[in-house]
């Protein structure tokens, strides 16, 4: 697929359908709302894209680097705890001198144009990354037409996560009904990986080689827009691996995680779990396994295999 301004701005309009819908971000949200202002002079729209697709070519890398520059970190509390006075006030029902943030949710604040960039990647590429994927890993997948040869036409970029979830929940409760019927016992296992984003150690060589073993072809390494995205990620890693945020201490310290604000993240998360789905499924053959970004559930016939399997899956860990 030649990088367009066409496809550029139909990233553009994926970009914004999606932070129209999740509310988790509302760093983005206002980013996305005020690059969509800009735009309303159409030599500043015209303006705009001609410097997109000369970045995406792989030119005009000072803009690119000023881009680049403007990322950092951003936080959210994820998890509240009561205490005594504290000078953070977060919003929340319970009363704010008795509250402190007890974790953060750590996402990037990225300038909308490199977020443009990374879905036009996605539609590029990252497409068939996710064609590939387990069908049983439910959470972040792309809305692709029947024969996954691309993301559906029109604004959505992502199924709706929503009719995701209820469906993971919905083969696991399915195969765990069916044992229960023939009067057999059975175990539902449900555990998740915490920090996952935070903790994952990304390597885009691996990456590539994994991707041209079932593509050879496709230039995806060598391709300009692919070294964009890959100075994203690296430049995020420069600011993760400089914080001393306690994610990314500890085991985690060194790491290459991948940011919560990036959507191709979403799509190179599933990818880095894949070889755990592939083999829980191949070696254990349980009734049902299914995968929701972090959150796994697995169904076993018997209690003791089922606990076996249970600490199988911590020693894999």
């Amino acid at each position: 697929m030649d990088i367009t301004k066409d496809l550029l701005k139909d990233a553009f309009q994926k970009l914004l359908t999606y932070s129209y819908f999740d509310k988790s971000d509302m760093v983005m949200r206002r980013r996305v709302a005020e690059f969509a202002r800009s735009l309303s002079a159409r030599t500043s729209e015209d303006a705009t894209f001609e410097n997109l697709l000369a970045v995406a070519n792989g030119e005009k890398q000072d803009i690119l680097e000023e881009w680049i520059s403007k990322m950092m970190l951003c936080y959210y509390p994820k998890k509240l705890c009561r205490a005594v006075h504290d000078d953070r006030e977060p919003i929340t029902n319970i009363p704010s001198d008795e509250t402190i943030v007890e974790r953060l949710l750590i996402k990037a604040d990225i300038p909308i144009e490199l977020c443009i960039l990374d879905v036009a990647w996605i539609l590029t590429y990252g497409y068939k990354v996710d064609s590939d994927l387990y069908d049983d890993s439910c959470g972040n997948r792309l809305d692709l037409i029947a024969n996954k040869s691309g993301v559906r036409k029109g604004n959505a970029l992502f199924k709706k996560y929503q009719n995701q979830y209820g469906e993971w929940w919905r083969r696991g409760l399915k195969a765990a009904n069916d044992v229960l019927k023939d009067n057999k016992n059975v175990t539902i296992l449900n555990f998740d990986i915490t920090n996952y984003y935070h903790s994952i150690d990304f390597d885009f060589n691996r990456f590539f080689e994994d991707y041209e073993r079932l593509r050879p072809n496709d230039g995806i390494r060598d391709n300009s827009l692919t070294k964009v995205i890959v100075k994203i990620y690296a430049h995020y890693w420069k600011l993760a691996q400089e914080s001393e945020l306690e994610a990314f201490m500890g085991d985690n310290k060194g790491k290459h995680p991948l940011p919560l604000s990036l959507l191709s993240a979403h799509i190179l998360a599933n990818y880095y779990l894949s070889p755990l789905d592939r083999h829980i499924k191949n070696t254990y053959r349980p009734l049902y396994y299914g995968r929701y970004v972090d959150d796994c559930m697995l169904v076993a016939t018997s209690e003791s295999s089922a606990l076996t399997k249970e600490e199988i899956i911590k020693d894999e860990f």
